[in-house]
């Protein structure tokens, strides 16, 4: 988060735009690894804003074709936003970080796509970024996006 905050107020570091995208690969390597094919697409993608590598392109690449990707849909950031959940939940000590990076790439994810708004994953963006991102203490936040997130997979 720091090293894009660092590229928005600074386009032409380089050093920071190299380094955020590794930072992003490694990212999405980790989901890739875990099958989580749709966090791993956004993160690469992500990553190739920052700073067009050859290795993330190919790592892009691989992640298209094990999705068969004919391009994204709110199905794919509804996917997405939910694993980062779920896998923030299981795995980060501190959720409201993980919370927060998540709510930013499903919108990342949906800036450019319309009627996302009303699908499950719109419905649990929202929660999450009304509701949830309220809560002051970082426990508190986790059991709120957890709630949503059951809620979101009954719907």
């Amino acid at each position: 988060m720091l090293l894009g905050s660092a590229i928005e107020h600074n386009r032409s570091n380089r050093s920071a735009r190299q380094w955020y995208s590794l930072s992003l690969n490694r990212i999405g390597s980790a989901a890739y690894k875990r099958s989580d094919f749709a966090s791993a697409l956004l993160y690469f993608e992500r990553a190739l804003d920052a700073d067009n590598l050859d290795f993330i392109r190919s790592n892009l690449k691989n992640t298209k074709k094990t999705l068969n990707y004919t391009g994204k849909s709110c199905g794919l950031c509804q996917k997405a936003l939910m694993s980062d959940l779920d896998y923030g939940l299981q795995f980060s000590a501190k959720f409201s970080n993980y919370g927060r990076q998540s709510i930013s790439n499903y919108y990342n994810c949906t800036r450019r796509l319309s009627g996302c708004e009303n699908t499950t994953g719109g419905r649990l963006n929202r929660i999450m970024k009304e509701t949830c991102q309220k809560f002051g203490n970082s426990r508190s936040y986790a059991s709120c996006a957890a709630t949503a997130l059951r809620g979101a997979r009954l719907e």
